[in-house]
């Protein structure tokens, strides 16, 4: 292509009535033709491969059996390799991938000040569960210090919060301990799995 590009080449075979003014010219065609020498055989075995590729999955675009789809199109296919971020292979440079696919840009998203202050909140009372989450454990460990392990043993081993109840439960009623161990028992089982 020398310094003509693909532009060039796009121009040349308009020149050339390979194609007519309006018609729009698929990009893999024009990588394709890049890679040719001036008798038009490609002489890299590699790209000769691709080329072939190409060949194939304009013919069945034609016939209707292969769509593309934004930058899922035949080059990208015959390729086997995603669109590099910032530019487009086969149309020349200073093409942005949002132009020439035609994707809306990604829209920054604004975070009101109501929901920073939310979510600061949240986070506050995170560490506050979390602190009370330890004195409860150190109070369950001084009551029933081999108890407590087994409890938070099972707790941990159970994948459902339903289970974990029935076990906290079960806990409660074999141990008959008095009303302040179970107050220590329902306010963990509220802490981790309720909220």
């Amino acid at each position: 292509m020398s310094r003509k590009g693909y532009i060039g080449l796009e121009t040349e075979l308009r020149q050339r009535k390979i194609f007519r003014e309006d018609e729009e010219v698929d990009r893999s065609f024009l990588w394709r033709k890049a890679r040719e020498d001036k008798s038009g055989n490609i002489t890299n075995t590699e790209t000769a491969e691709v080329a072939e590729k190409i060949d194939d999955l304009l013919d069945k675009k034609k016939r209707g059996e292969f769509i593309s789809s934004g930058s899922n199109d035949v080059l990208t296919t015959a390729l086997g390799s995603q669109e590099p971020y910032g530019r487009v292979r086969g149309v020349g440079g200073f093409v942005k991938p949002q132009v020439y696919f035609k994707t809306p840009r990604k829209k920054r998203e604004l975070v009101s000040k109501a929901l920073a202050e939310n979510f600061k909140e949240q986070a506050e009372e995170t560490k506050i569960l979390k602190a009370e989450v330890e004195k409860l454990k150190a109070l369950l460990a001084r009551f029933m210090p081999e108890t407590s392990d087994r409890v938070s043993e099972r707790v941990a081993s159970n994948k459902s919060s339903h289970m974990a109840v029935q076990i906290l439960e079960d806990d409660v009623e074999v141990f008959e301990c008095d009303n302040s161990f179970n107050q220590v028992l329902y306010y963990i089982w509220y802490i981790k799995f309720v909220s």
